[in-house]
């Protein structure tokens, strides 16, 4: 802990007495001193802080949350960001790096309005790539694709290293009727990061759609060699599989919570393939395994012809 600046002149010449004054016995003052300093030394953080006034200890626990703050964006941790940011309140001046982080954050937990409100504001101050990103995937999950896309080609004509615009770019092409154009957005997300499944994983809904069938299934092989975890994409891949006519493989290592679902889904598979008789089969199945009444392989199974499976 350093010595006030207008307080050393004192110190000093009490030190400078004390010392010619040695064989006297005088030292008191010194002594005292150096003491005091090394009892502050020996304080605890908390102990140094739990002293200090209220607006001093305001100040400094401001700071110390701004620096955690800076560590939660660097590492990408919004469970923390977003604690910290409701810790701080709204008068606590933010930097923007941080504000569009934790925009981001509140996307990820689909707090949409909020999310939106932030990005609005932030464009107020600088029409960046990064805000006009924020505001095409906002628009995008409010299925507002063409604002997504007005948004997201901006983006990218500004930072066309952009992975999530591209990603963004390509759901909303998608939808707006350009397979084509979609598919190369998501091609080009998957270059930027490869360590991402989510654009393999719409690129193999693009495919699917498009009754592709065997390009959806590499692209959703691609997405879950990337991540195993990801729900999504073993459904879509399975769902795929069962559109192909492999029903097999649709329904290989389903766990028994899960095989209920499955087998509604190879059966609204079979159905759309025309195989009637196989569509019945596992929708009846799905009611019979689901250990609850499964409302939705009901409405499947009775949507069917009269005549399936007879």
């Amino acid at each position: 802990m350093s010595l006030p600046f207008n307080l050393a002149p004192q110190l000093l010449s009490k030190a400078v007495i004390c010392a010619s004054a040695l064989f006297l016995n005088a030292c008191g003052t010194l002594n005292k001193m150096t003491d005091d300093f090394e009892a502050k030394w020996a304080k605890s953080d908390k102990e140094l802080f739990n002293e200090l006034t209220g607006e001093e200890a305001r100040t400094v626990s401001i700071d110390n949350q701004l620096a955690a703050l800076d560590r939660d964006v660097a590492t990408s941790n919004c469970d923390s960001a977003l604690d910290r940011r409701d810790g701080l309140g709204e008068t606590t001046i933010l930097s923007r790096e941080a504000r569009i982080f934790i925009a981001n954050c509140d996307l990820k937990e689909n707090s949409i309005e909020l999310a939106n409100e932030q990005f609005e504001t932030l464009l107020t101050e600088a029409r960046d790539a990064a805000v006009l990103e924020g505001l095409g995937v906002v628009a995008v999950r409010l299925q507002n694709y063409d604002l997504a896309a007005g948004y997201l080609n901006e983006a990218i004509m500004l930072d066309t290293e952009r992975w999530r615009s591209w990603n963004a770019l390509g759901v909303a092409l998608d939808v707006q009727g350009a397979p084509e154009e979609a598919a190369e957005a998501f091609g080009k997300a998957a270059t930027l990061n490869p360590r991402s499944a989510a654009p393999f994983n719409n690129l193999g809904v693009l495919y699917m759609k498009q009754k592709q069938y065997v390009d959806a299934i590499s692209a959703f092989n691609e997405a879950l060699a990337i991540n195993p975890d990801l729900q999504a994409a073993d459904n879509n891949y399975r769902i795929a599989l069962a559109l192909n006519g492999d029903y097999e493989n649709a329904l290989a290592g389903a766990s028994e919570a899960q095989l209920a679902q499955f087998l509604n889904n190879a059966g609204v598979a079979a159905s759309a393939r025309g195989d009637l008789p196989s569509a019945k089969k596992f929708l009846k199945a799905a009611l019979n395994e689901s250990p609850t009444f499964y409302a939705t392989a009901y409405e499947n199974l009775i949507r069917l012809p009269n005549s399936a499976g007879e």
